[in-house]
C-alpha cells in the first residue's frame, strides 16, 4: 500500500489531501498516492491521485474543498464537473463528507473521498462506496476565507468581474461600483495582489488575472459570506406558482435565480422565486398575496451592487454572474445544467 506525495501543497488545507489519500487506502484496501506538481496547479487542479488495485490503475484530478457545507456544496459540484470535462476523471476531496452529502454527490455522479475514509469512486473496473464514517474531530472548522472574499470584499470582486477594465480606473470608481468605502477598496485590492489575482504595474497599470479562478472563489464564498446578510425575507403564495409571469417589478427590483435563468436561457421551469431589490417591496407583497414563511419558495434579497449597466438588464434580471452563483449554490441537477448554459452564453467573455 503506497500513500506518498511528490510535494506538499502550500495552503491552510495542505495536509487534507495527504490524509485523505491515507484514509482512502485504509478504508478500501486500494493502493493510493497523490502527486502535486506545478503542471497541475497551472490547470487549476490541486493534484493527481493515483489509485491502484493490482495491475489496474486509475488517475484522478483533484479538487480540494476543505470544509464542505450547504453553502459550498454547489460550487464544489460545479467545479468538479467542469474539471472532469477538461481533464477526465476528477474527485472532490474534503475534510469530511457526511452521509447526506455523500448520497447527494453520488446521485450527481461526483466522485469523492475524505479524511475519514468516506469514498465514492466509479470508473471502469472500479466501483467503491463507503459512507457514514465519522470525522476524526467534530470540532474541526475550515480555514477562514481571505478578507478579499468576505462580505465587503465579495461586493468589490463582483463589480470587478462584471465590469472588465474597472480595475484600471481610480479607486473612487471601484468604491462607487461596489457601494463600499475607499478605505475598504484599498485593503481588498492589496489582498487581491497578495493572492495573485491582481497585477499592479506602474507603467502598464492594474490588471485582473486568473479571472476563472477568481470567479470560482467568488462563487464559493458568496452564499456563505455575503448572501445571508442580504436576505430581507422569505414568502409563500398559496396558489399560482407562476404568478411572477404577470407581475410588474418596480424600477429598483430585478429577478434573480431560477426565474432570471429561465428568462435568459429558456431552459428551465422555475420552482423558486428570487428578487433583488433596494426595498422590501411591500406593494408587490400586497398585490400578489405573499405572506411571510421561513420555508417559502419566494425570497427577497437586498440589491448589493451599485453599478447601473450590465448585459440582460432590459429583461429585468440581475447581472448574469449573480444568476450563475444562485443556481450553483442550490446543488440541484437541473439548476447546475442551466448554470452551464448560462456560463457559455453570458459569462465566458467576462473571465476568458
Amino acid at each position: 500500500m503506497a500513500t506518498s506525495t511528490t510535494s506538499r501543497r502550500k495552503s491552510p488545507d495542505g495536509n487534507i489531501l495527504a490524509d485523505a489519500i491515507h484514509s482512502l487506502s485504509l478504508s478500501t484496501g486500494l493502493e493510493a498516492s497523490v502527486e502535486v506538481k506545478k503542471s497541475t496547479a497551472s490547470k487549476g487542479i490541486d493534484g493527481i491521485a493515483i489509485i491502484s488495485d493490482g495491475q489496474k490503475r486509475w488517475h484522478y484530478s483533484i479538487e480540494l474543498k476543505g470544509q464542505l457545507n450547504s453553502h459550498t456544496l454547489g460550487s464544489a459540484v460545479a467545479t468538479v464537473s467542469n474539471y472532469r470535462r477538461a481533464h477526465g476523471p476528477t474527485a472532490l476531496v474534503a475534510r469530511h463528507i457526511n452521509p447526506s452529502q455523500a448520497d447527494k454527490l453520488r446521485d450527481l455522479g461526483i466522485e469523492f473521498f475524505d479524511m475519514a475514509g468516506n469514498v465514492f469512486l466509479k470508473q471502469e473496473g472500479l466501483h467503491v462506496f463507503v459512507s457514514g464514517r465519522k470525522a476524526r474531530d467534530s470540532n474541526i472548522r475550515g480555514s477562514r476565507p481571505a478578507r478579499a472574499f468576505n462580505a465587503t470584499g465579495s461586493r468589490l470582486i463582483f463589480a470587478l468581474l462584471c465590469n472588465p477594465g474597472l480595475e484600471e480606473k481610480p479607486y473612487r470608481h471601484h468604491a462607487k461600483a461596489a457601494g463600499i468605502s475607499l478605505g475598504a477598496v484599498n485593503w481588498i485590492m492589496n489582498d487581491l495582489k497578495s493572492l495573485s489575482f491582481l497585477v499592479d504595474n506602474a507603467k502598464r497599470g492594474r490588471r485582473i488575472q486568473n479571472r476563472k479562478e477568481l470567479l470560482k472563489r467568488w462563487v464559493a464564498a458568496y452564499p456563505e459570506q455575503l448572501r445571508p446578510k442580504l436576505l430581507i425575507g422569505r414568502y409563500h403564495k398559496e396558489a399560482n406558482q407562476d404568478w411572477w409571469r404577470k407581475a410588474e417589478l418596480p424600477a429598483e427590483a430585478f429577478w434573480g435565480g431560477e426565474i432570471a435563468a429561465a428568462l435568459i436561457t429558456r431552459h428551465l421551469r422555475p420552482e423558486a422565486v428570487t428578487i433583488y431589490s433596494e426595498t422590501n417591496l411591500a406593494k408587490l407583497q400586497a398585490q400578489q398575496g405573499l405572506r411571510r414563511d421561513s420555508n417559502g419558495e419566494t425570497e427577497l434579497l437586498r440589491r448589493f451592487w451599485a453599478f447601473d449597466k450590465w448585459d440582460e438588464q432590459e429583461r429585468r434580471v440581475v447581472p448574469p454572474l449573480l444568476i450563475y452563483a444562485d443556481l450553483i449554490r442550490t446543488a440541484n441537477e437541473r439548476n447546475l445544467e442551466t448554470a452551464e448554459i448560462l456560463y457559455d452564453q453570458c459569462i465566458t467573455r467576462l473571465v476568458e
